[in-house]
């Protein structure tokens, strides 16, 4: 049996990167965009990894909420109520796919996304 060794920051970055993602995940729209900002703004300058993670991951989140605002409005008529149920099930799909590609050291783009920063 073989032992990969990774370097100390390799893992701390892979967790930061995740947690950034992750953060998206909090059903309060202030947190899931304020989350990875202040993941971005702590870390920007110890890891290029983590920022574009933080980066890739707010621009979604607030993809997400002017998508949700739009449905919201569309909701006078029956599909918007249809569409949240679909923006929000996609929002958990890609920001799952995207935590487990960053816990692989992969950067994850999110498809769709409005590239805010």
């Amino acid at each position: 049996m073989t032992e990969v060794s990774i370097q100390p920051n390799a893992e701390i970055e892979r967790n930061w990167a995740m947690l950034s993602h992750l953060l998206g995940l909090v059903p309060i729209p202030l947190v899931a965009i304020l989350g990875p900002l202040l993941v971005w703004l702590i870390k920007k300058e110890e890891s290029s990894f983590v920022e574009q993670n933080a980066k890739e991951s707010a621009s979604f989140q607030i993809t997400v909420l002017i998508a949700l605002l739009i449905a919201g409005w569309l909701c006078f008529f029956i599909i918007g109520f249809f569409l949240i149920i679909g923006i929000l099930l996609a929002d958990l799909i890609l920001v799952i796919t995207a935590a487990i590609k960053a816990k692989q050291g992969l950067l994850f783009r999110y498809p769709f996304a409005l590239r805010f920063f």
